[in-house]
């Protein structure tokens, strides 16, 4: 019998799922899915169905389907700022500062 996980997963938890699918472990303090599914409170294999799930947000022909609401709106709205960005390294700088402040 499986355990079932009790995490409530936060709009912390799906940046940095957008992140990880975008730009892998570049930057970012915790460079495992492991370390980092530590640090949400969460398993590794939910994080990376999470990431699939972003995936699936971004192109419906891959991924993972049935996204949460709350992660269908955190990946649109990052994407739409992505695109938008004047400069797409500063984007990922503030959303790599965010996620090292967030998970220590």
């Amino acid at each position: 019998m499986t355990k079932k996980s009790n995490y409530s997963w936060k709009i912390e938890g799906d940046i940095l799922a957008y992140y990880l699918n975008q730009f892998g472990f570049s930057g970012l303090v915790f460079t495992t899915y492991k370390s980092l599914a530590t640090q949400l409170g969460t398993t590794e294999k939910s994080l990376k169905a999470r990431v699939q799930n972003v995936r699936y947000v971004l192109n419906p022909a891959v991924g993972l389907s049935h996204p949460a609401k709350q992660t269908i709106n955190v990946v649109n709205l990052l994407n739409e700022q992505q695109q938008n960005a004047k400069d797409p390294h500063l984007f990922q700088k503030h959303l790599e500062q965010f996620l090292n402040h967030t998970l220590q």
